[in-house]
Parts: structure tokens; C-alpha cells; sequence
């Protein structure tokens, strides 16, 4: 790696640990839903304390008992069906249902899947982002058609979700190994036990929304990236890799951010741009189906209507830049620009909105609230966008809103996250100011921090939504663990 290259990774780790632990402090100062920092406090420590002890264990493990590695055959499959099972029932348990406009989507989903005329194709020429979630979930609903007409297909598709879910579970333990390679079986244990502590899956996972389809696509793909480049038949895996990041884009377009993470990190990795044949294998599979989705749509009727209701990027930024980020603070720009006349219309209002509060690009209170409504809450947007349906048992009083227990669980689920953000701070500053050449493993290691910064950064341009970190948790638990490898 040359001087400037070194020089402008160097760089970008000052800038991702001050970005960091500066999103900590504003975070914890004030968390969402009335919890109280000092409380917060020990709480954090708690799981700080914990995880550090879980990992020195792992790495104590991994010495003294050398057949580990060989255990690790069946400890694998045995954690992930007993955590399918467990996952299962809890989801069952807190069953929810949207509250927001995304019951539209399961509407169109179950007639497209039926064969039946889609009653509400306005709904999709207007937030045509949510097209490629309803024909995913189509697919799934069709998939149960085999069931008999009483059943509820509900149970069907939460399957599916847990199935992949327990897929990311599984391929996120196979790329800590090749993250933290002086500790592999210490990190692949550790992921086991950080995703069956990881609060946003159990209480995201009974959820479709787009985010949650979209889950397993960048891991998934990053897993087939790093296992097809050094396999011999390299051309099958990235070929796969390109398709599934492709699908993922279309169910929700920031699973491209590890994409184009990839891409810098390759450039500044020198030797991954040298295979220039298998990076053209990548990117010629991901334009063949993100090519054929968009010839596909263009067949759908929706596309009538398309100039008269569709909504501009602009008006996401637009709302993303006024108030505190979200929709409620800038409702009256979000009816005007919805009920303008046209597509043109609306991006020019949107564009006015958005040079009339350029100001708060630099504003300390923008800032801070939009770092506290995109990242002060633990349980990554399912509290805000789904309401679980009334029940006596003591999970639903614990995940609900409306639930005895729900500000414990928000202590729990908010100190985890606020812990994990903690430690991954700690463990940038460790490699900031480490002086050794890069290896293999600091290339996975930072593109996964590239990810997850490109996340966070598009969070604070985009509508405050901190749901969308959820398809991110991935990138979350790797760089925790690479924080944890880096200590020790």
C-alpha cells in the first residue's frame, strides 16, 4: 500500500471513531422513549463488563482446548436450530401488525400471489421504492399457497424470515473467522453468542417490513465475495454474490453501501483490483437482475400513473434536513409536496425545502436530534413502526409500547447497542494507533466499518428512520468483534 493510501485509510479510522463515540455521547445524553441516562449508565456498563468477559473467555477457550475448532462441526448446527426454535415461538408470541403505510404492501402482496387485480396500484406509483418488497413477499405468500385455505400465511413467511435469519447467524460466524484470523474460533464463538444477545433480531424478526427482507442480502453477498475469491470456481460464487446484492438492493438500496465499500477498499487494497475478471463477473451479474427488475417494472400498471404521484429523492432529503429529521416535523411540507399535482412539482418543492434549511447542515440542535432519533433507541425501529397485537403473556408486556415492562426492555435493548457503539470505538482507537502494515483481514475488517459509516452518514442526510440500521446489524456485530480482536 503507497504512503497516500495508507495516509487516507489512516484518515478515514480518525474520522469513523470520532464519528463513533460522537454518536454515543449524543445519543446517551438524551435516549429516546424517556429513558434516563443515568440509569443508562450502569446498564451499559453491565453489558460492556459482559461482553469483554465473553470474548477473554472465548480466547481462553480457544487455547486450552485445542479440539475446539473440530467441536465447532456441531456446535454450529445445534445453536442455530435450538435459537430457530426459540426465535419461532417469540415471534409467534409477539405477532405485530403494520401501522404505518405499509399495509398496503401486504395487501398487494397477497392479491399479486393470488392471481387477483392489485386494488391499490396508486399506492406504488407514488412509493414506488416498495415495489420490489411486495413482489419478494408475493413470491413468499405464493410459496404458501399449498397450505390449506384456512391456515394463516403469516406463519409461513415468518418461517422463511427465521430461516434466513439463522442463514445471516451462520455466515456472520463464518466471516468473523475470516476477520479476526489470529482468533478464529474465538470470534466465530463469539458471534454465536453476540446474535443470540443481539435484541433487534428477536424483536425484529416476526416483521416484513423492507428492512427486514432485506437482511440477509449484503451478508449473504459479502459471504460469497469472500468465499468464491479464493475458491477455484470463483466465477459461480461471485456470480451469486452480484445477484443476491442485487435482490437486496432492490428490497431496500442501502444494502448497496458494503458494495461500494468494497470498491474503495479494493483501490485501496491494490492486489483485489488486479483480478479485474472476477470484479466484472460481480458487477455484470448485479446489472443483469437489477436490469431485468427494471424491465419487469416498466410492464407493471402502476407506471400510468407514475408522473402524476411519484415522490423525487429530493423529498426524502428535504425531510431529512428540516426539524429533527423525521416525517412528524415536517408534516406540512410532507401533505404539501404529496398532494402537488406532479412529479416536477414536487421536486421543485422539494428543493426549495431543502436550500431554505441548508442552514441546519451545520446547526448543533438539527444534529443532535436527528443523532437521537436515528440512534437513541436499542431496538432498531420496530417500537415506532409496528403495533403488537394485544396479548396477556409477558413477552408482549415486555417488547409493547403499551407493556408493563416495556421501559426495561428499552433499558436493556438501548444500553446493548450503546455498549456495542462503546466498544467498537475503543477498539478503532486501538488500530488508529497501531503503526504496522495492513493485512488480509484489516481489508474486511475496514470495508465493514466503511458500510456501517456510509449508513450512519446517509441516516443524517436522509428522513430520520433508525429502522434502517436494522439491515446494517451485520456490519454492526463484525466490526465488534474485529474492536474485540483488536484489544487482544
Amino acid at each position: 500500500m503507497s504512503s497516500w493510501k495508507r495516509t487516507f485509510v489512516k484518515l478515514f479510522q480518525f474520522v469513523y471513531v470520532i464519528s463513533i463515540l460522537g454518536i454515543l455521547g449524543i445519543a446517551f445524553s438524551k435516549p429516546l422513549h424517556n429513558l434516563v441516562p443515568g440509569r443508562m449508565f450502569f446498564y451499559t456498563l453491565f453489558w460492556v463488563v459482559l461482553l469483554c468477559a465473553l470474548w477473554y473467555l472465548c480466547v481462553y477457550a480457544e487455547r486450552k482446548v485445542p479440539k475446539l475448532e473440530r467441536w465447532m462441526k456441531f456446535i454450529l448446527p445445534t445453536a442455530l436450530i435450538v435459537y430457530a426454535i426459540a426465535l419461532y415461538i417469540v415471534s409467534c408470541l409477539i405477532r405485530s401488525e403494520p401501522v404505518t403505510d405499509y399495509q398496503n404492501v401486504y395487501e398487494a402482496a397477497l392479491q399479486f400471489a393470488r392471481g387477483q387485480e392489485v386494488s391499490n396500484w396508486d399506492y406504488f406509483a407514488r412509493w414506488y421504492n416498495n415495489v420490489g418488497s411486495m413482489l419478494v413477499l408475493s413470491a413468499l405468500f405464493a410459496l404458501g399457497g399449498w397450505l390449506p385455505a384456512s391456515a394463516d400465511v403469516y406463519y409461513f413467511v415468518l418461517l422463511i424470515n427465521v430461516i434466513q435469519v439463522m442463514g445471516v447467524v451462520a455466515c456472520l460466524s463464518y466471516l468473523a473467522g475470516e476477520l479476526a484470523v489470529r482468533h478464529k474460533v474465538a470470534a466465530r464463538t463469539m458471534m454465536l453468542l453476540l446474535c443470540f444477545l443481539w435484541i433487534p433480531i428477536w424483536s425484529n424478526s416476526s416483521i416484513f417490513y423492507s428492512d427486514q427482507l432485506s437482511f440477509g442480502a449484503g451478508v449473504f453477498g459479502l459471504t460469497l465475495l469472500v468465499r468464491g475469491w479464493k475458491s477455484r470456481r470463483w466465477y459461480l460464487y461471485l456470480a451469486g454474490a452480484g445477484m443476491t446484492l442485487a435482490i437486496g438492493v432492490i428490497l431496500k438500496a442501502t444494502v448497496g453501501t458494503i458494495l461500494v465499500a468494497l470498491g474503495i477498499m479494493g483501490f485501496l487494497f491494490s492486489k483485489y483490483w488486479e483480478k479485474k475478471g472476477r470484479i466484472l463477473v460481480v458487477l455484470l451479474s448485479f446489472a443483469l437482475v437489477m436490469g431485468s427488475y427494471s424491465l419487469y417494472c416498466k410492464t407493471l400498471p402502476y407506471q400510468k400513473d407514475a408522473y402524476r404521484l411519484k415522490m423525487p429523492v429530493e423529498y426524502w432529503l428535504a425531510i431529512g434536513i428540516g426539524g429533527n429529521g423525521t416525517y412528524a416535523d415536517n408534516e406540512e411540507f410532507a401533505i404539501r409536496c404529496e398532494t402537488a399535482k406532479n412529479y416536477d412539482v414536487r421536486k421543485e418543492l422539494s428543493r426549495e425545502y431543502i436550500v431554505e434549511h441548508l442552514d441546519n447542515l451545520v446547526d448543533p440542535y438539527h444534529i443532535t436530534e436527528k443523532v437521537r432519533q436515528n440512534f437513541g433507541f436499542g431496538d432498531l425501529g420496530s417500537a415506532g413502526y409496528f403495533l403488537y397485537k394485544e396479548s396477556p403473556n409477558i413477552v408482549w408486556n415486555w417488547v409493547s409500547q403499551e407493556g408493563t415492562y416495556f421501559w426495561k426492555f428499552g433499558c436493556l435493548s438501548t444500553s446493548l447497542f450503546f455498549a456495542v457503539l462503546f466498544l467498537i470505538g475503543v477498539g478503532g482507537c486501538v488500530r488508529l494507533l497501531r503503526n504496522r502494515e495492513y493485512q488480509k483481514e484489516d481489508f474486511l475488517q475496514l470495508s465493514v466499518e466503511l458500510a456501517f459509516w456510509g449508513m450512519c452518514l446517509f441516516l443524517m442526510l436522509w428522513e430520520a428512520q433508525d429502522k434502517q440500521l436494522y439491515n446494517h446489524s451485520g456490519w454492526i456485530l463484525l466490526s465488534l468483534v474485529g474492536s474485540l480482536n483488536s484489544c487482544t
